[in-house]
């Protein structure tokens, strides 16, 4: 059995996920649509959690989420091997406010409730069967828009996974 500095691994491997013999998806869209239903459903956010960098959002959809995929890169176990063996796999989850008051107090609560559900859920301890296991990486400097309507805050949050493609 392959152990990552993370969890034990249980994944399927890093192969497209296969379903009847037909292609549905590579492994970063399955923890990357398994990572974004896993935010689904917070107090603060609901049903708003978006996968997308640039999604236009109306006032009525904030706060919100927006769920994306950052930069991945590859260990090889075997130095002949031109495949690596595990991926480790970077996912942003951007919190957006538009408030007048308490911007940055409703971004510390989605924050807390995106921090409940990754680290005390074991779903996420294996995003989609694919992932040996996630970690924070950074909590990014707030952006604050204050030219539009209300102010507008974007608070990015880094967290990094590891799969295995064997």
């Amino acid at each position: 059995a392959r152990s990552c500095s993370l969890r034990p691994c249980r994944a399927r491997g890093g192969a497209p996920v296969l379903r009847g013999g037909l292609l549905t998806m590579t492994p970063r869209t399955a923890i990357r649509n398994a990572f974004a239903a896993l935010l689904t459903g917070l107090p603060s956010t609901g049903t708003r959690v978006f996968q997308s960098r640039t999604r236009p959002l109306a006032a009525a959809e904030l706060p919100a989420i927006l769920v994306f995929s950052g930069e991945a890169t590859g260990e090889a176990d075997n130095v002949c091997s031109p495949r690596p063996d595990l991926m480790r796999y970077q996912l942003r989850a951007d919190i957006l406010v538009k408030d007048s008051t308490g911007i940055e107090a409703l971004a510390d609560q989605i924050l807390f409730e995106i921090f409940t559900a990754v680290f005390a859920s074991s779903t996420a301890n294996t995003l989609s069967g694919q992932v040996c296991g996630i970690r924070l990486l950074q909590i990014g400097e707030p952006d604050l828009d204050d030219t539009l309507e209300k102010p507008a805050l974007r608070l990015p949050v880094l967290f990094e996974t590891t799969y295995s493609t064997t």
